[in-house]
């Protein structure tokens, strides 16, 4: 069971909603996506509407239900609020800039929804366990290449299922039983894992 975000119409609220002090929000014209923070300030760059809604509310966008389409982005926006502001404080601010500037509201709700399982191949294991070097090498990257992403270097597989998960249309589930750290190459995209559930689920897949 998940808590689902909802994008609707209509909300009521009757606290007063911690804001920034100031903000600029505007549509994103160029690629690539970027976050600066500083004590005062965030400035960030190509963030969709699910990344602003993480910032907001902590949830994946997988937990996420609303419009789709040039509402959704990607934003650049700088911000500005107390130097010591917590990170409570600030989620609030977020909430109340997605109202504000973009007419969002929300509410959660519990939902079954469906998952991956990360498992062991019948064939066996093919990742090798990762090996440690000096000077230590940056744990794992992940970068982007249009609608594809690559994750690369030392990770454990739940931290692989973790990685994952933001990216998909489901939460990854780590069920190899594996422990330890492996070397991991690897690329993939949305549309390749719905292509895959859709051949699994289908009455002729193997």
């Amino acid at each position: 069971m998940l808590m689902v975000l909802c994008v609707g119409a209509q909300e009521q609220r009757s606290a007063p909603a911690k804001e920034f002090d100031v903000a600029s929000v505007k549509v994103s014209s160029t690629g690539g996506h970027s976050t600066r923070r500083d004590p005062g300030r965030i400035d960030i760059h190509g963030y969709p509407l699910p990344a602003l809604l993480r910032l907001a509310y902590g949830v994946e966008p997988y937990q996420i239900d609303g419009p789709r389409g040039p509402a959704g982005g990607p934003f650049d926006i700088v911000a500005t609020m107390p130097a010591r502001t917590t990170t409570e404080e600030l989620q609030q601010m977020w909430q109340q800039l997605l109202r504000a500037r973009l007419g969002l509201v929300s509410h959660q709700e519990t939902r079954s929804l469906p998952m991956y399982v990360l498992t062991v191949s019948k064939a066996g294991l093919k990742m090798k366990p990762a090996v440690t070097t000096v000077p230590p090498e940056p744990p794992y990257a992940v970068s982007f290449t249009g609608s594809s992403q690559t994750i690369r270097g030392r990770l454990s597989s739940g931290l692989l299922a973790g990685t994952l998960s933001p990216n998909l249309d489901y939460p990854v589930l780590d069920q190899t039983g594996l422990t330890g750290d492996y070397q991991i190459a690897l690329t993939y995209s949305r549309a390749m894992m719905r292509a895959q559930h859709d051949a699994n689920d289908s009455p002729d897949g193997a």
